[in-house]
């Protein structure tokens, strides 16, 4: 009968250790042996605390697994943290990528633009050039090429006051011109060659044929000039003259 008992007790903790999830083997040998080799209550007392143990150990399992839970929550949270940063940093040097694609592509279109500008001055630049030698290029009737952007203009002797002097001795007033009261001035232009002597008259400016005339006289029996220069060398020019005929 007191065998009895006892294995009826154990069978009843036997079935609720069972239906524990977490509840230690050898704890529930250590409980056994309790039951089985002590005095009735000393044993059930030891079983009790046995229970009572393992409920707390249950209540500390769950508080861990809570803080666990808790903690991988937090270490989740992080990470998604992480991931949107790294996501947001990426995006970022894509758009400081695209900026700098851009700048590079705005820089070579301003350096196009910019060598299309050179070569537009540059072509203007030649074509005056091109106009300036065309200019420059003139021939006289004698087959000497006429400088029109000389360094230095030919000079008659004695420069200016002495063409005026010159031109004063030498001047003989038509008579027809007298005669019909023809005064004024005329605009004679000639090439002053290499040499100093002065071809290729024209009026530019007329008062009359006599007068005209007389103006033609003078300049092919002018003394030589000295020429004019370019570059240090002497070269055909030509000039103009105005000359005054006054009564």
């Amino acid at each position: 009968m007191y065998l009895c008992h006892y294995d009826i007790q154990i069978k009843r903790y036997q079935q609720k250790y069972k239906r524990m999830k977490r509840m230690s083997i050898c704890k529930i040998m250590t409980a056994a042996i309790l039951l089985a080799g002590g005095c009735g209550t000393a044993a059930a007392q030891d079983v009790e605390t046995v229970d009572a143990r393992t409920a707390a150990t249950q209540v500390m399992e769950k508080k861990n697994k809570v803080v666990q839970a808790k903690v991988v929550e937090k270490q989740n949270k992080v990470k998604q943290a992480k991931v949107v940063q790294a996501k947001v940093v990426e995006k970022q040097n894509k758009v400081k990528q695209a900026k700098v694609v851009q700048a590079k592509v705005v820089e070579k279109q301003n350096k196009v633009k910019q060598a299309k500008v050179v070569e537009k001055q540059n072509k203007v630049k030649q074509n005056k050039v091109k106009q300036a030698k065309v200019v420059t290029l003139q021939t006289a009737h004698d087959g000497q090429t006429v400088e029109l952007n000389p360094d230095k203009m030919p000079e008659f002797p004695g420069g200016n006051n002495g063409l005026a002097e010159w031109l004063s001795k030498n001047t003989k007033y038509p008579k027809e011109a007298k005669d019909n009261n023809e005064q004024g001035r005329v605009v004679v232009s000639f090439v002053v060659n290499k040499d100093g002597k002065a071809t290729d008259a024209k009026v530019v400016r007329s008062i009359s044929p006599t007068i005209d005339n007389e103006a033609m006289r003078l300049i092919e029996v002018m003394p030589r000039w000295t020429p004019g220069k370019k570059d240090g060398l002497p070269v055909a020019v030509r000039f103009t003259l105005p000359m005054t005929f006054k009564l």
